[in-house]
């Protein structure tokens, strides 16, 4: 700790850090364009300028590139600072062009607002304005090259961040611009990123041009369930609808980042969603109708066998109902539509220690049977960070993936994954298990070769116990599930049912061939149209869990979250839990079997932790542990074609068409 002066006030603040930052510590804002803390220092704009009081330091200083030091004494608001900036901004200004009414920018611009405080409205520099060729970075982000102010935010983000060396600078002195060395488009899972980094309109979203302004919108804090990790994001709607998808900083979850999918995936919400009761008889005549007439088709079917088959994006409180009618009647069974989730029936804490990807200081990282890429970006983006950071070996058991990670791959069976873990293995045991700092990263595709994980993490802590792990799930709520034990859908289950509730489950080739030989009644409740609709099916619009719904989740990193309402739906469209109540003629007060949830976690409005509450499953059983022969296979090879609510979004299949 160091005692400096700043503003004629005393503080004392931490070493080794800038002067910008010691700004922000006490609450001064510097202007700044080209610095951004999850970059690294450029210090080309020369707008955060200050002062020292110093016999040897005669000109002003850059904040962003200065570290503080014992005693200085630095003033912001001089009459040269703030002379210097109003020169700096003036050269700014030379090129750029005056569209502010016209460009999307326009309300949360940075040069805008810089300009109105710092400014001048007389110019002292003429000169002819020039102009910039736009460059073509997909079809998701928009470029109007002629408003950039050669930042280089986006050439530091293809670079650090990304792995892409899409930006670069061209040219010197007045002809500077930023530009592509080769003709190629923005291809990566969080690409969309760079239009929040960019200071000015010269970068921003397609699918958001001239559509509205920032001060008409409306802002609601929710939380993403397109992937299992949770990330905290803003909404901007209005009332006819949701106008874009932008992320909250969290550093335990998905930092200032969040995937593509995310940013743009929120027009599924409107594209092909049902509406009304759809009936499709043993004729395959498809009928509509209302729901006064679905009791009369769903007769009687509490004397029946019925299989409720679920997806693991359902929050917990509709788990908690399904499991409540579970025990309530003695015919109905609660099954989960993934084949992959057998391997922990009872529910146990994954992680040796809370991973949040933000404190990671490890030498070595073995990825087991993912493609990060695919299964979860904002993981991925973190871990090339840290390995660039802390100079760390990536090792990957599997097939071999296209990463911007520097990966040594190894090829292994689970004879020889579990002499690994078990220290065994000569040449690996000793690299990865023995480290100092280690971490495990677990795919969907390595939970399918072997359930036994329980036995891998008994084993990790025998060899080094300060070893880290975490399983990247398919789901939001795969978590959720493994609580409440609910298992896997099989054939046998089929057998026995004569009738089915398909509660939004994804369109798979399995699912296909289950339902293609059940002959029973099938009711679907579903967002959107389902390809597995066929005779004899009955399907009922539900509200999305994406933004038209509240709810509790359980992500990766097994943190309760809370999700908000955004939106309200069409009046037909009814929630999954109002239907049930409906259907089973359950009084309200009976949901009431898991409340100890809410007052054991004392969950806040978006997350809490999860370290007080019991593991008891509720299935009471557990499986014999399984390992298979098959050699090591990613479960997910493209993450944009499973899930229902991404594969409806017309701007996410554009962007899809194109990165082929």
């Amino acid at each position: 700790m160091i005692s400096l002066k700043i503003n004629d006030n005393q503080f004392i603040l931490k070493s080794n850090i800038s002067i910008i930052e010691a700004c922000r510590y006490i609450g001064i804002q510097i202007p700044r364009f080209c610095y951004h803390e999850s970059l690294s220092i450029a210090g080309n704009c020369r707008m955060c300028l200050v002062e020292i009081e110093n016999e040897r330091i005669e000109k002003l200083v850059i904040a962003c590139l200065t570290n503080i030091e014992s005693n200085m004494v630095i003033l912001t608001d001089t009459f040269s600072v703030k002379k210097a900036r109003e020169n700096v901004l003036e050269a700014l200004l030379l090129n750029h062009p005056l569209d502010c009414p016209i460009c999307d920018q326009a309300g949360e611009c940075d040069l805008q607002d810089q300009t109105k405080i710092f400014g001048n409205y007389l110019n002292k520099i003429y000169s002819k304005r020039r102009g910039v060729q736009d460059k073509y970075c997909g079809p998701l982000i928009k470029t109007i090259m002629t408003r950039c102010i050669h930042c280089t935010r986006c050439v530091r983000f293809g670079t650090e961040i990304v792995g892409f060396d899409i930006f670069g600078t061209l040219n010197r002195g007045n002809l500077t611009e930023i530009g592509s060395y080769s003709e190629a488009f923005f291809d990566s899972n969080i690409s969309g990123n760079v239009i929040d980094l960019c200071p000015v309109g010269a970068l921003t979203s397609k699918p958001y041009a001239f559509k509205h302004r920032p001060w008409e919108l409306r802002s609601s804090e929710t939380i993403d369930l397109t992937d299992s990790l949770g990330s905290q994001i803003f909404v901007n709607h209005r009332e006819s609808g949701i106008a874009r998808i932008l992320p909250k900083t969290n550093n335990k979850t998905n930092g200032n980042l969040i995937s593509d999918t995310t940013r743009f995936s929120y027009d599924s919400i409107e594209n092909n969603r049902i509406y009304n009761v759809h009936y499709k008889d043993l004729d395959t005549n498809l009928m509509k109708f209302g729901w006064e007439k679905v009791h009369s088709i769903v007769t009687n079917i509490k004397d029946k066998k019925v299989t409720i088959l679920i997806n693991e994006q359902l929050d917990l409180k509709t788990l908690n109902q399904f499991k409540f009618l579970f025990f309530l009647y003695k015919n109905i069974t609660v099954k989960s539509h993934s084949r992959f989730n057998e391997f922990n029936n009872f529910y146990e804490f994954s992680n040796l220690s809370k991973n949040s990807f933000s404190d990671v200081k490890s030498k070595v990282c073995m990825l087991i049977g993912c493609d990060l890429k695919n299964e979860n970006a904002i993981i991925n983006t973190k871990i090339r960070i840290n390995s660039l950071e802390n100079n760390y070996k990536l090792y990957s058991l599997g097939s071999k993936f296209r990463s911007k990670l520097s990966v040594n791959f190894i090829n292994l069976n689970i004879e020889e994954v579990l002499q690994l873990f078990e220290g065994k293995s000569k040449n690996l045991s000793g690299k990865i298990l023995r480290s100092q700092f280690s971490e495990i990263v677990f795919g969907e595709g390595f939970k399918k070769r072997f359930s036994a994980l329980s036995y891998i993490k008994e084993k990790i802590k025998t060899i080094n116990f300060t070893t880290r792990y975490t399983i990247i799930n398919s789901s939001s709520n795969t978590e959720g599930n493994f609580f409440f034990g609910i298992k896997s859908l099989n054939k046998k289950n089929l057998d026995k049912s004569n009738v089915i509730f398909c509660c939004n489950i994804n369109d798979n080739i399995i699912m296909r061939k289950l339902f293609l030989k059940f002959r029973g009644l099938i009711v679907e409740f579903n967002t959107h149209f389902p390809s597995l609709f066929k005779k004899n099916s009955l399907l009922l619009p539900i509200k999305s869990n994406f933004f038209e719904n509240s709810g509790v989740y359980i992500n990766m990193l097994q943190q309760i979250q809370k999700t908000q309402k955004v939106v309200s739906s069409a009046n037909n469209i009814k929630s999954l839990s109002f239907i049930f109540k409906k259907l089973f003629f359950v009084p309200q007060g009976k949901f009431k079997y898991l409340d100890f949830i809410s007052e054991s976690l004392q969950i806040s409005k978006f997350e809490s932790s999860f370290s007080n509450l019991s593991t008891k499953s509720f299935s009471g059983k557990r499986v014999i542990n399984y390992a298979s022969t098959y050699p090591l296979k990613f479960f997910l090879k493209n993450n944009l074609k499973t899930d229902t609510y991404v594969k409806n979004s017309y701007i996410i299949n554009s962007y899809l068409s194109l990165s082929k």
